[in-house]
């Protein structure tokens, strides 16, 4: 596995502004907002405030003298969404009546001492979605993301261990083929599966040539509210161009994955020169054990590797000027239809470099607007089903609030020809 090489600043400054774009803020200004409002009650949905209902909560982690969750040994990746979760935890914050959408980085921005890390990871995390838009918006960031870095082609790669139900149904059935198949398979394989059905698929994933016609799949179990969620997310990714192959080799355990798990690489068959650019996927199961009620959570994190020659860079980074920028755009997207359009008009503003802010979730017309005018953006665009399917927005100027119709390619310049 190959990792793409990047100076650790512009990949930074390109990746936040990317990011933020999309809608994802850094985690640290996340907290720091939490922490303003001091004396708010805790949210209904995070762990106790107290250190013991914390740890109690939590889920624990694993001692010295044992071995790593299961998870971890599947999907190494886990362990970023884990380490995520208890920051989280840690500070009783949840989604509420609004998602999460937030970023991390093992790059800090303000420190002036000390070369990049060899390794750089930069996570992008969507919590309080259950809806499919939550994978596609993460991986719609994502692939913006390896654009502007120079990417020219980038591939999703996607597996679905479904629900609770589908991942049983699995395990029982890999179960009974291995029982089946024991004096034909190799002794890791067996010494797996005596701990977890779903290591030892993960042993088979690792020997990628070498892996039965007839072994069963993840994706041959899937329940119909599992197939329903997977429809619905091929057709966001479709919606937003994302070019996606099914990928049976790929797997992550039940204990952290629900439905979906992904990754972008340089290509669209496995071979030696292929990038890894990065991994993730829904892990609803592993936010369950930190928070006291289920809460959706969708990650994704890119791993790049520090340019040689420009690992010794340690001058701060002053990422104000992208994230203070000032909305130029509102954007208001009404209804299904209207969600699978969204993808189009948003990336597009961001290659006209029109500041554009959103919601992910579902609010009311008028709460938005109301928020439009208080805010003091400039420009509202609005999509309902009639104009997705028109190809068309609705551009309300939001001092004199008098509105037109402008064709969605049109938009860029639109705004290109149209001052603040």
């Amino acid at each position: 596995m190959r990792l793409f090489s990047y100076s650790p600043s512009e990949f930074y400054k390109k990746a936040v502004a990317c990011a933020a774009h999309y809608g994802f803020l850094p985690l640290h200004e996340l907290l720091q907002r939490f922490r303003a409002q001091g004396t708010q009650e805790a949210p209904a949905t995070a762990t106790k405030t107290s250190s013991k209902a914390k740890k109690k909560n939590a889920a624990k982690p694993a001692s010295k003298s044992t071995a790593p969750p299961l998870y971890r040994r599947v999907d190494a990746v886990s362990r970023h969404f884990e380490s995520t979760l208890k920051t989280l935890a840690a500070e009783n914050l949840a989604p509420q009546k609004e998602p999460l959408l937030f970023f991390t980085s093992n790059i800090a921005p303000h420190s002036a001492h000390g070369a990049a890390p060899k390794k750089i990871s930069f996570g992008l995390y969507l919590l309080g979605i259950r809806g499919s838009i939550a994978e596609a918006l993460v991986l719609k960031a994502a692939t913006a993301i390896l654009e502007e870095l120079g990417v020219k082609e980038s591939y999703t790669h996607l597996n679905s261990i479904g629900d609770k139900d589908s991942s049983l149904k699995f395990a029982r059935e890999l179960t009974a083929y291995i029982r089946r198949t024991a004096d034909t398979l190799p002794r890791p394989i067996l010494e797996a599966h005596k701990e977890d059905a779903f290591l030892a698929y993960a042993y088979f994933s690792r020997r990628r040539q070498d892996i039965p016609p007839d072994l069963p799949r993840p994706m041959e179990f899937l329940t119909s509210t599992a197939r329903r969620h997977l429809r619905e997310t091929l057709e966001y990714l479709e919606a937003a161009e994302i070019p996606y192959l099914f990928e049976d080799a790929l797997i992550g355990h039940c204990d952290c994955y629900t439905h979906t798990i992904f990754e972008l690489r340089s290509s669209a068959e496995p071979n030696e020169d292929t990038t890894h650019f990065a991994r993730g996927g829904r892990f609803d199961e592993l936010s369950r054990k930190f928070f006291r009620t289920p809460t959706p959570a969708v990650g994704m994190v890119l791993h790049v590797a520090a340019a040689p020659e420009t690992r010794k860079e340690t001058r701060p980074l002053n990422l104000d000027r992208i994230l203070r920028r000032r909305p130029r755009v509102f954007f208001i997207r009404l209804g299904y239809a209207a969600e699978l359009k969204s993808f189009a008009i948003i990336e597009a503003l961001r290659r006209a470099r029109v500041p554009t802010l959103h919601y992910v979730h579902s609010c009311p017309l008028s709460e938005q607007l109301s928020y439009a005018e208080a805010a003091q953006i400039p420009y509202t665009i609005i999509m309902g089903q009639k104009e997705a399917v028109e190809g068309r927005v609705i551009v309300r100027h939001t001092a004199s609030r008098a509105q037109e119709t402008v064709s969605i390619d049109e938009l860029p310049s639109y705004f290109k020809g149209v001052r603040t």
